[in-house]
């Protein structure tokens, strides 16, 4: 209905060049009643990557080091049920994924 006619109209998303957003977290089980194995998948091997977990809202609630693949117990933090941004990051990769805490 809108756009130019004859041309394809096909949105063009343009994502910034960052050379530490290659890699892809992966979560489970998600949801998950409390512990879940976090692993980044990336061009070349990772054995250790420091984690950061953020509530919803944005405020870190701890920050450590994990293998990788690592598991974590969210229970062992004292949160409640919700969502939780997982954070890994390491010398040449970064990435981060939402993780349901159900009780």
């Amino acid at each position: 209905k809108d756009g130019t006619p004859f041309a394809d109209n096909v949105p063009v998303v343009v994502e910034p060049p960052d050379s530490r957003d290659k890699g892809y977290l992966s979560a489970y089980p998600n949801p998950t009643t409390g512990t879940v194995t976090l692993q980044l998948t990336t061009d070349e091997d990772v054995s250790k990557m420091d984690l950061m977990v953020f509530s919803i809202s944005g405020k870190l609630i701890r920050h450590f080091t994990i293998g990788n693949p690592g598991l974590i117990d969210l229970t062992s933090f004292g949160l409640p049920a919700g969502i939780y941004i997982c954070k890994v990051t390491t010398p040449k990769y970064s990435s981060r994924t939402a993780v349901i805490l159900t009780k």
